[in-house]
């Protein structure tokens, strides 16, 4: 049996880590899903972790952030929302 886990205390080894995450985007604003499968004392479940991240680009360079502005942060908001809603989707 497979379980979602968001976050906690993980006494458990990494079965295999997702090739291609899933990500969401609206303008420089990205959430990045990540899925791991894991095996614990339970069995088998599954773990989603979630970056959130700013692209830019300076010097011809692709660059991340952790900082928004408030504008970015209200886009962040609805991208965080609509990844969330995505991912349930994909447990159920």
């Amino acid at each position: 049996m497979k379980k979602l886990i968001l976050s906690g205390l993980m006494l458990a080894s990494i079965a295999a880590f997702s090739q291609k995450p899933t990500t969401y985007k609206s303008g420089k604003v990205v959430v990045t899903v990540w899925e791991n499968e894991m095996t614990g004392v339970n069995g088998d479940y599954t773990v989603k972790n979630y970056e959130v991240d700013k692209i830019y680009k300076k010097d011809g360079e692709w660059k991340k952030t952790n900082q928004f502005t408030y504008a970015e942060l209200l886009k962040l908001r609805a991208v965080i929302d609509k990844a969330i809603l995505e991912e349930e989707v994909k447990v159920d």
